[in-house]
């Protein structure tokens, strides 16, 4: 039996004060990341990246104000676009829904995509907020698959620190249900199943608030995995720490 061990470490700090610059963005809803069979496949092959590639992956982010405005609207949609290459583009996109149904409960959707050479992930999630004291909440998410076995479930504790500064503790159970509801042949080695821990800390003004500002800083580890491929005959391991900040704030001159 081939045996291959696949470690990713990824130590992301992207730190930018923008008063009239742009910086690279940094992941689209970090705490919904996760280990996907796209991006596990996709570390045993090589990405067709060439000399240009980190400047045109600057130049297709999305502006920086976007951010505020995203975070501050209870409903908004953003999409970026780009070439970068004969084979392939770079494409972002997120949704997100806000609908209050009771005075204490809050029900959310949200939606995104981050494809490019570095990172490779698609998530619709359905979540219920409880609100339990106006500084702290409780929420409960999932993520529902065509394929059961790609099906996550996460609680967070949510700690609101204003009306538009919220800490967020989340851990959740990626592809909780493979063992029992899969159509292949793979499987998770018990008591090594994936599981991702972590907080943001996301701060954004008001949306009629100019210019728009944001802060976001999050950190996130993935833990170890031991995924067994018994038609293929290797085993897959992977290990999975980020950690990121990003801002765009309006400097005193």
């Amino acid at each position: 039996m081939r045996n291959r061990t696949e470690k990713a470490l990824l130590h992301v700090l992207t730190a930018a004060l923008l008063a009239a610059s742009e910086a690279k963005a940094f992941d689209i809803f970090p705490e919904f990341h996760s280990l996907t069979e796209i991006e596990a496949s996709g570390l045993d092959n090589s990405a067709i990246i060439d000399s240009e590639y980190q400047s045109d992956a600057i130049t297709y982010m999305r502006p920086s104000p976007w951010d505020a405005e995203f975070h501050a609207a209870p409903m908004a949609y953003d999409l970026t676009f780009g070439s970068f290459n004969n084979t392939h583009f770079l494409h972002y996109d997120r949704l997100k829904l806000r609908k209050s149904l009771l005075d204490t409960l809050e029900f959310r959707f949200t939606y995104f995509k981050e494809r490019d050479f570095d990172t490779d992930q698609t998530h619709a999630i359905l979540e219920l907020v409880k609100r339990l004291t106006p500084a702290f909440s409780v929420s409960v998410y999932r993520q529902p698959s065509h394929f059961k076995r790609e099906n996550d479930i996460g609680i967070a504790l949510l700690v609101h620190l204003s009306e538009t500064h919220e800490f967020r503790f989340f851990n959740t159970w990626v592809d909780f249900t493979r063992p029992e509801h899969n159509d292949r042949t793979d499987t998770f080695i018990t008591g090594n199943e994936p599981i991702v821990i972590g907080f943001t800390d996301r701060w954004y003004s008001p949306k009629d608030a100019a210019p728009g500002q944001f802060v976001e800083t999050y950190l996130r580890y993935e833990s170890p995995v031991r995924w067994d491929f018994k038609y293929d005959r290797y085993e897959y391991k992977y290990e999975k720490f980020t950690v990121g900040t990003g801002s765009r704030l309006h400097l005193p001159r």
